[in-house]
C-alpha cells in the first residue's frame, strides 16, 4: 500500500481532539508553498484553536539507498501546525502556540512511528532518521506553529526503463 499524505494528514486532523476537523468545523487545510500558505491563512479571520496545513507540492530525491541498483523515489512531504494568536505582538502568547503545536506535531509523528511499526497505512518505509521542525510566524492572521517535514521512500516508484518508452 503506497502512502497517501492527503488522506492520511486529514484523518490526522479529524481525530486529534485539539485539531477537530469536521465538514462543519474547517481545520485542515493545503497550500503549494509559504506563499499559499500566507494567502490561505489571510482569508482564516474566523478560526479559533489550531489548524493542520499540508503542503501540496511534489518535492523529493531519487536515490539507491543501498547501492544495490534498486533506484526508489523518496518524496518529501511538509505540514504545519498552526494556531491563532488573537493580539498582535503577544510573546507570550505567540510562545505558548507555538508549544502547543508542537505538542499535536509531535502526536501525529508518534502516530506515524506506531503505524510504521504495524506495517499500516503506508508508512512502512517512513524514515525517521531525521525529521527537521521549525516554528513559523506569524502567518496570515497572527497565526504561530511549527512546521514538520519527512520521507517516506516508495516501494513501488516504477522507476524501471522500458524500451517500449522509447523510439
Amino acid at each position: 500500500m503506497a502512502f497517501n499524505f492527503k488522506t492520511y494528514m486529514l484523518d490526522c486532523a479529524t481525530r486529534l481532539k485539539t485539531i477537530g476537523h469536521t465538514d462543519y468545523v474547517h481545520r485542515f487545510f493545503r497550500c503549494s508553498g509559504i506563499a499559499g500558505l500566507e494567502e490561505l491563512l489571510n482569508q482564516q479571520t474566523d478560526i479559533t484553536g489550531r489548524v493542520l496545513v499540508i503542503h501540496n507540492n511534489e518535492e523529493g530525491s531519487v536515490g539507491d539507498m543501498v547501492h544495490s541498483d534498486n533506484f526508489l523515489d523518496s518524496p518529501y512531504y511538509v505540514f504545519y501546525v498552526l494556531e491563532k494568536v488573537e493580539n498582535y505582538n503577544d510573546f507570550d502568547s505567540e510562545e505558548l502556540a507555538k508549544q502547543n503545536c508542537k505538542t499535536d506535531g509531535f502526536k501525529i509523528l508518534s502516530r506515524m512511528i506506531r503505524e510504521k511499526r504495524l506495517g499500516l497505512n503506508g508508512l512502512d518505509f517512513l524514515d525517521f532518521t531525521s525529521v527537521p521542525y521549525q516554528n513559523v510566524g506569524p502567518v496570515g492572521v497572527n497565526f504561530h506553529g511549527v512546521m514538520f517535514s519527512f520521507t517516506v521512500t516508495d516501494g513501488d516508484s516504477r522507476l524501471v526503463y522500458n524500451t517500449n518508452d522509447w523510439s
